[in-house]
């Protein structure tokens, strides 16, 4: 009878062990699954705003070459391109928070929070 018992205990012991191993493993999934989409997000940004750079540049230099066509004076065209690159870095200063912060919260905490057995 006592060696019923101690059976039983051991087979539940083993199953909690088992059930806490299977828990830790999807704990390590879900995690790998929520880094890979940052990690991807992240990625994604940076390309984008590596080809935004770089259109900008050749945009900014032809934009600066047609205005000094216009105005007969490269410094002067340079300089309204370069006023141009200010007004629009002020502005996205003053409104980072609804341009940048907000957007970047909202889908960092959509891949984090994001209930994976939940069905739409």
């Amino acid at each position: 009878m006592e060696n019923k018992k101690e059976g039983k205990y051991i087979k539940s012991l083993n199953d909690l062990k088992e059930y806490a191993y299977m828990h830790y493993d999807l704990l390590c999934l879900n995690l790998l699954e929520k880094l890979s989409k940052i990690i991807a997000l992240l990625l994604i940004i940076m390309v984008s705003l590596m080809l935004l750079v770089i259109m900008l540049v050749y945009f900014s230099l032809a934009l600066a070459y047609e205005l000094s066509e216009i105005w007969n004076s490269k410094v002067g065209a340079f300089l309204c391109v370069g006023g141009i690159y200010l007004l629009i870095s002020a502005f996205l200063y003053f409104f980072r928070k609804n341009i940048f912060v907000n957007p970047l919260v909202k889908q960092l905490s959509k891949i984090l929070f994001d209930d994976p057995n939940e069905t739409i």
